[in-house]
């Protein structure tokens, strides 16, 4: 009895040692880590504010009333009223895990897979830097440089068969980050093994599938609070028990401690002060009472503000309900008339021949004083008086007319805003004048212009020479004979008078014009 009495007094007494190595340890990692919080601070009401705290790893602000956000570092505060917040910082302590990123080869874990370099058989594992030479198949590489050692696996089809464990003291009451990285060495996507992670035989979050492309690293993180224990056993199973596929691989297997610290920052809201006026107008006046010059207010019940300064220094303001009644006569009006017709604006009667503006006050029914402004667009009457020249044989549509011959015709018709007017068409029906062009004649050296004439011409009408039918040149007509030319063209002349670019007639006969070879010199013989 005495032997067993020892043997529990140095069992608590390990015990003790382990708690308080884990406590003090708790404590060391919170001295190296100082959170540090921002100094309390007065923001007026309305306002918003940075509040900030530095030097953990993560954070968490409570309450989160007026708070864009609650795990930053920074966030802004809008709070409504004086408010105090707490924030917890987090900070990651030291590696538990011992040779989780397998740097130590196959150390320091259990498992029950058979280790070999030759990983043609299912439930086999080896620590290694490249897959492919344990497995013609496999595909992959260490998850931090690419050249390092990680766990090769070709998955069991055995149910619950153990792929790794290790047995980690933990400090009571501690937040843990547990966190490994997976990746698929074969198998098509149904394939991929389907991890499940457990800490002292309890799962830790769901199931986690394997990726579904080869060599692609992806990361499995949960927290885990320890509670009363002071170890953690970390189990990992492979739940796909299919032999084909369901190979891959396990690398940076982490379990940190995390501690926390919590400090706080007081935000002080000083409430801004008001006053309210309400106040009554006059549609179309100006306000200008109590401080506030308000321009033509709108009709009906409008709140103005006038900001102030108060004894805190924050920014007040002085609210003003304006009401504004009697809504008057519409204080303006466009409207149109035509020519020597008269208007009524109001019972005012009067007669524009011109855009006219008229100013017109009025009193509505409720004492309010309106001005009504008229702006009266005046169309005018008017006559269309146009002359006409058309040849011999031809129509003219147009104006609402259909004439073909010499005169004046009218009507009347309406503009395209209503006002009547009328129409007149002076038609003048033209006949060329046909005369007789004559002369012409040859030159047999080739070196002299030649002429022609006409017998007689109408002034200022256009006559256009011809050569072989091609225009040489157009001359104005004189009202008596011309002679044209002269020419160096040889050829077959006409003439065309041209009359408003419409009437059109050939001047009788033509006109040639023709070189004649100088016939060679005769050597004169003698007898």
């Amino acid at each position: 009895m005495r032997y067993l009495n020892v043997f529990l007094l140095i069992f608590f007494l390990m015990i003790g040692n382990i708690v308080y190595s884990q406590s003090n340890q708790n404590e060391i990692i919170k001295q190296n880590r100082d959170l540090i919080v921002c100094p309390d601070t007065t923001i007026c009401e309305g306002e918003s504010v940075n509040i900030w705290a530095s030097g953990a790893s993560f954070y968490q602000w409570f309450p989160s009333t007026g708070l864009n956000a609650t795990t930053i570092s920074s966030p802004t505060a809008s709070p409504i009223n004086t408010i105090v917040y707490h924030v917890t910082g987090y900070y990651s302590g030291d590696e538990s895990v011992s040779n989780g990123d397998f740097t130590q080869g196959n150390n320091d874990f259990t498992t029950q897979y058979s280790y070999n370099s030759n990983l043609l058989n299912e439930g086999t594992y080896f620590v290694g830097t490249d897959a492919s030479f344990h497995h013609s198949d496999f595909v992959g590489h260490d998850h931090t440089t690419g050249t390092g050692n990680f766990m090769i696996i070709n998955g069991s089809p055995g149910v619950n068969i153990i792929v790794w464990s290790q047995a980690i003291e933990v400090i009571p009451n501690t937040e843990y980050s547990f966190s490994t990285w997976v990746c698929t060495l074969a198998g098509q996507p149904n394939e991929v093994a389907r991890l499940q992670f457990s800490i002292n035989g309890e799962q830790l979050g769901e199931v986690f599938t394997a990726p579904s492309d080869y060599n692609n690293w992806q990361q499995f993180y949960q927290i885990w609070n320890s509670g009363t224990a002071t170890q953690a056993t970390i189990t990992i199973l492979n739940k796909n028990t299919l032999s084909s596929g369901n190979d891959f691989g396990l690398d940076d297997i982490s379990f940190v401690p995390i501690i926390s610290t919590t400090d706080s920052v007081t935000v002080t809201v000083s409430p801004t002060t008001g006053f309210f006026i309400f106040d009554t107008i006059c549609a179309g006046t100006n306000y200008s009472e109590n401080g506030f010059y308000i321009e033509n207010p709108t009709i009906g019940t409008s709140n103005h503000y006038l900001e102030f300064v108060n004894s805190m220094g924050c920014d007040s303001l002085v609210i003003l309900g304006l009401t504004t009644i009697n809504p008057p006569i519409p204080s303006l009006l466009l409207d149109s008339i035509c020519q020597y017709e008269s208007y009524n604006l109001n019972g005012l009667i009067f007669t524009a021949m011109q855009d006219t503006t008229v100013i017109q006050y009025i009193m509505t029914e409720n004492g309010c004083d309106s001005m009504i402004t008229l702006f009266l667009t005046v169309f005018p009457t008017f006559t269309i008086d146009t002359t006409v020249v058309i040849c011999v044989g031809d129509t003219f549509s147009g104006l609402g007319f259909t004439a073909w011959e010499s005169g004046i015709y009218t009507d009347s018709a309406q503009t395209t805003h209503g006002c009547d007017s009328s129409v007149i068409l002076r038609l003048n029906v033209t006949t060329p004048t046909v005369y007789t062009i004559f002369g012409g004649g040859a030159d047999c050296s080739g070196e002299t212009a030649i002429p022609f004439s006409m017998e007689d011409s109408d002034f200022g009408v256009s006559y256009r020479v011809y050569c072989n039918g091609l225009l040489v040149e157009t001359v104005l007509g004189t009202g008596e004979a011309m002679v044209l030319g002269p020419y160096w063209q040889r050829g077959v002349f006409t003439v065309q008078s041209v009359i408003n670019d419409q009437c059109l007639a050939w001047m009788n006969g033509t006109v040639i014009i023709k070189n004649i070879s100088t016939p060679p010199e005769r050597e004169i013989q003698h007898n």
